[in-house]
C-alpha cells in the first residue's frame, strides 16, 4: 500500500508541474511550442520509475486538466495533446525494436501524422482563429518548407529527450531516492 502511495503521489507532482509548465505558455506566448515539450518530458521520470501505465495515466491528467485551467492557451494544450505529452512515452516503447532505422521510420511517421492532423484539425473543424492567421500568410509553396524544418526540430527534440533520459538514470536519480 505504502508503495501505491508513493507512485500516486509522485505522478500527482509530476502532473502538477506538467499543468504549470503548460500555463507559463500563457505568461510566455513565445513559449507556445516549448512548454508543451518541457511538459512532456517531465513523463521520463514516471517512465524510468514506474513504467508506461503510470507515464499514460499522468498524460490524461495533465491533458485534461490543461483543458479546464489553461484554455486561454489553447496551442500549447493542442500540442501537449497532440504530440508531446505522449512522445517519450511511445519513443521509450519504439526503442524496443532492434532496428534503428525502424525506429527512426516508426518515430517521423507518429510526429508527421502527428503535426499534420494537429494543423488539419484545428484549421478545418476547430476553425482556431490563431491557425487561420498564421497560414493566411504563408504561401503553399512554404508549407512543405516548414513540414522539413518541423522534422529537423523533431531530430533534435528527440535527442534531447534521450540525453535527458541518459543524465535522470545516471546522474539525478540516485539523489532523488535519498529525497523521496
Amino acid at each position: 500500500m505504502r508503495r501505491l502511495s508513493k507512485k500516486v503521489a509522485v505522478c500527482g507532482v509530476i502532473c502538477s508541474l506538467g499543468v504549470v509548465v503548460i500555463l507559463l505558455g500563457g505568461l510566455f506566448p513565445f513559449l507556445e511550442f516549448t512548454v508543451p515539450a518541457i511538459a512532456g518530458v517531465l513523463l521520463i521520470l514516471l517512465i524510468t520509475e514506474y513504467g508506461y501505465k503510470w507515464a499514460l495515466f499522468s498524460y490524461v491528467i495533465i491533458s485534461l486538466l490543461s483543458l479546464i485551467v489553461a484554455a486561454f492557451r489553447m496551442e500549447s494544450v493542442l500540442l501537449f495533446i497532440a504530440f508531446f505529452g505522449y512522445y517519450p512515452i511511445l519513443k521509450s516503447k519504439l526503442e524496443t525494436l532492434k532496428s534503428r532505422v525502424l525506429q527512426m521510420i516508426f518515430k517521423y511517421i507518429c510526429f508527421n501524422f502527428a503535426v499534420i492532423s494537429f494543423y488539419a484539425l484545428t484549421y478545418y473543424i476547430f476553425k482556431l482563429s490563431f491557425i487561420i492567421e498564421q497560414f493566411k500568410d504563408i504561401s503553399k509553396i512554404m508549407l512543405p518548407v516548414l513540414l522539413i524544418m518541423a522534422n529537423v526540430t523533431f531530430l533534435f527534440y528527440d535527442i534531447v529527450i534521450s540525453r535527458l533520459t541518459y543524465i535522470y538514470v545516471q546522474r539525478v536519480r540516485k539523489n532523488i531516492y535519498k529525497i523521496i
